[in-house]
């Protein structure tokens, strides 16, 4: 008898095979997002099956909620759709007005902030959530989002932090990090705040989180490969090929898969796969390959669309002699460890030596600043990462060994 194929992600490690999988809520909903409108309720009963009230849904399908909810809303009759439906969930039938209202607002945002760097001639593109928004594709106001994010060239920063205090959106201090030379170990981005903290302002110089060395080439293509959006033709936006490769990028992300910020971005990829063609996704994974080493991620994205929409069976699966469960909190030390890998990878080369002391120290200077600051003051700070019952946190993760 076959089995259906779990919905799995995995990537290798310096000891090992590091996997995820999505869990029964994650793999409904985004088949809901997938299918055809007849197929619909099926997924939204299963979305439903095991949650008791909105509030136990896990962190990962409330970002998709807004788009899930469209698609049932156009699917069927609301009878139908709210039988599933936990009580005191009724204000979901507003959630998609709620979150378009909220984008236009973003959009709007964007656009001062857009004509402010325009007069001071930067050069800028728009990413991720708002980038969507701007080319209008679909279900693109559906969107969560958080945050407005921008690429810029770095050498730019100085003269972009004037235009933005100017506009009121000031450096988040909650975020802060030491300005230590222009280091390949920099941070790829930087956060803005406002009065209105609504959402905030993320500032990149690299269009893939991560060390910005390690994109450096794709961010050079990207600027070269820019295009203008197609509901705002006066901003520009990624091409779509180098959309696919950010959003690939952002579901192999570990700090993605440990706060719940996966699916977002497979959603986003469901929507690419019915822009592209074979032949266009070829030449993505090459380009991913030669330009981030990321061509087997692109591969698996493939696959995973293809799992999601067309139900397909699993032929043959590799078997690993070892499988070493793996606990959501000890994906942080993995990122930790690689980091390490990483710096003394670098500082194997002489010219990258002194970026590696400059930042271990200032990570040094960080922490004995941040425990000393915890003494002195009593601040109680509201998080924004999701925290879930541990009972909504099945052990997805597991390190695999050993194939045969």
């Amino acid at each position: 008898m076959k089995n259906q194929v779990a919905i799995q992600l995995s990537q290798n490690i310096p000891f090992g095979i590091l996997q995820f999988k999505l869990s029964d809520e994650e793999e409904a909903i985004l088949k809901l997002i997938a299918c055809e409108k007849e197929e619909a309720i099926k997924h939204w009963k299963q979305l439903w099956k095991q949650t008791i009230k909105y509030e136990d849904l896990i962190f990962s399908c409330k970002e998709l909620m807004p788009l899930a909810i469209k698609k049932i809303q156009t699917s069927c009759n609301v009878d139908d759709w709210q039988q599933f439906i936990p009580k005191h969930a009724e204000f979901l039938t507003g959630l998609p007005r709620y979150t378009w209202t909220k984008n236009q607002y973003i959009i709007s945002e964007y656009q001062k902030i857009a004509a402010a760097l325009d007069n001071q001639n930067i050069e800028y593109i728009a990413i991720k959530g708002i980038c969507e928004m701007l080319d209008g594709s679909t279900l693109a106001l559906m969107r969560t989002s958080r945050d407005i994010d921008i690429l810029i060239h770095e050498d730019n920063f100085e003269r972009c932090r004037q235009v933005f205090e100017n506009l009121g959106w000031i450096k988040s201090n909650q975020k802060s990090k030491i300005h230590y030379l222009n280091t390949p170990i920099k941070a790829h981005a930087e956060t803005f705040d406002n009065a209105k903290r609504i959402f905030e302002l993320d500032v990149h110089f690299a269009a893939i989180p991560g060390a910005k060395s390690a994109s450096q080439a794709f961010t050079k293509n990207l600027w070269k490969r820019k295009v203008k959006a197609k509901n705002h033709p006066h901003f520009y936006i990624p091409s779509l090929e180098d959309r696919y490769i950010i959003a690939v990028a952002n579901i192999f992300n570990l700090h993605n898969w440990s706060n719940g910020h996966t699916t977002k971005y497979i959603g986003d990829i469901l929507t690419y796969s019915t822009q592209i063609e074979a032949e266009q996704l070829l030449k993505i994974t090459a380009d991913a390959e030669k330009l981030i080493k990321c061509g087997d991620f692109i591969r698996q994205a493939a696959s995973l669309v293809s799992i999601i929409k067309d139900n397909v069976f699993e032929k043959n699966h590799k078997r690993y002699r070892v499988i070493i469960p793996v606990k959501q909190k000890s994906i942080i030390h993995i990122i930790r460890f690689l980091v390490l890998i990483q710096l003394f990878n670098m500082l194997i080369k002489p010219n990258q030596v002194l970026h590696v002391i400059t930042y271990s120290a200032s990570r040094v200077f960080l922490k004995f600043f941040n425990r000393l600051k915890r003494n002195l003051f009593v601040n109680s700070t509201r998080s924004t990462e999701p925290n879930l019952p541990i009972s909504q946190h099945p052990n997805r993760f597991s390190i695999h060994l050993f194939s045969h």
